[in-house]
């Protein structure tokens, strides 16, 4: 069994069919955006292939796309979710193949090199390196805007390194713009700047990467350049408190916290974020990286109902993706009678009950709190009888 993720209308619109719910207007209006958002998705992906895989992948999603359309305009809600499933997992599968780094390690160079490399190999025409080498510039800048802010802390081989990059990738774009398909073009020795100035200007991310945090990057959304700033004295302004807002109400559904401290917690980041105060926020949310359970270890069956419970909490994932898991595989009770529960009707804190239990019966590598010698498993970051921290603590607050 895989599981599917789907654009937030779309699991809407599935659940309403699963439950038997009516769907409004506005909700099938976003369904429809969706659809036609793949559409446009499969439109500016399709203008070159990797390999002959993938424009198979291409002709299959064209089928099941209009399978869908047909369902829909025959009045046959039921039988459209097989085809919009198989949609979401060919989607998946090249989106997967394409964001491995074939040319770069930084997505917006890598998806140019493979759209010229697809150009010079007759796999794509010129579209596609236009479309991939726009989406280069405001990456670029941004790069730009990062090394502004270290130089100074750069010894000078390294600033001159990372100039020669900039110079690399922008004389690499030039000659990118110029790709005409009325007469020939060779591109070769402008992907070969790009991948140069690419590996020089990796070494400007690397750097970033391994300098120490500031806690004020604890809040989710929350850049180096932002953290520093406000470390100096400047306030959060409204634009940046509404922007960490609306990154938390999309991740917090999704981040399981026992049930005796979720409240409590909430509650703690919802009044730092009132106070606009930047330390108190990276306290609150500092607690809730720590305190919450972590299912990224589970495996097996057990992983994939952990996949399935966050992607349901997150709206990625339909409902009756769980109902198609607790029939086809056997698990504890502690788990699936609050799943049940939840697909009767219940409410959505009783997921948070089930990923619990989860935790509990399938966690591996179980620590002992140094303090008052409980066990815990490897899940809980701190202990839940006492609250120490656990001795393997990870770094990452979403890790």
């Amino acid at each position: 069994m895989r599981i599917n993720y789907l654009p937030r209308a779309t699991v809407l619109w599935l659940n309403a069919l699963y439950h038997g719910w009516e769907v409004s207007p506005e909700e099938e209006q976003f369904f429809t955006h969706d659809l036609n958002a793949c559409r446009n998705w499969l439109l500016t992906t399709s203008l070159y292939s990797l390999d002959d895989e993938e424009l198979s992948h291409f002709r299959n999603l064209e089928y099941l796309l209009d399978q869908v359309d047909l369902a829909l305009r025959e009045g046959r809600p039921g039988d459209v979710c097989a085809p919009l499933f198989e949609v979401a997992s060919l989607a998946h599968e090249i989106q997967r193949k394409r964001s491995q780094p074939h040319f770069s390690s930084q997505p917006p160079l890598n998806r140019l090199l493979l759209a010229g490399a697809a150009f010079v190999q007759g796999r794509g025409g010129t579209a596609a390196v236009h479309l991939a080498q726009r989406q280069v510039g405001p990456y670029l800048a941004s790069l730009q805007a990062i090394y502004r802010a270290f130089r100074r802390g750069l010894p000078r081989p390294a600033r001159v390194s990372l100039v020669q990059g900039f110079v690399h990738v922008r004389k690499g774009l030039l000659d990118c713009r110029m790709v005409s398909d009325k007469e020939p073009f060779d591109l070769r020795p402008a992907l070969a700047r790009l991948q140069a100035g690419g590996e020089l200007l990796q070494h400007l991310l690397d750097w970033v990467r391994e300098a120490p945090p500031h806690p004020f990057e604890s809040i989710p959304g929350v850049s180096r350049e932002q953290a520093s700033a406000w470390a100096d004295g400047a306030p959060p302004c409204g634009e940046e408190l509404e922007s960490i807002k609306r990154l938390w109400e999309t991740l917090c559904p999704s981040v399981i916290l026992p049930a005796g401290q979720r409240e409590a917690s909430l509650q703690a980041v919802e009044q730092a974020w009132l106070r606009a105060d930047p330390a108190a926020m990276a306290e609150a949310f500092e607690q809730v990286r720590r305190r919450r359970l972590r299912l990224d270890g589970l495996v097996g069956v057990a992983g994939l109902c952990a996949q399935t419970l966050v992607g349901i909490l997150s709206q990625t994932t339909a409902d009756m993706t769980l109902h198609a898991l607790l029939q086809d595989y056997a698990l504890e009770e502690p788990v699936t009678a609050p799943c049940l529960r939840y697909l009767e009707g219940g409410q959505i804190e009783e997921l948070h009950l089930a990923a619990e239990a989860l935790v509990e019966l399938h966690a591996l590598g179980d620590w002992i709190c140094p303090d008052c010698q409980q066990p815990n498993s490897h899940s809980y970051t701190h202990c839940r009888h006492c609250d120490q921290l656990a001795l393997n603590e990870v770094t990452s607050w979403l890790a």
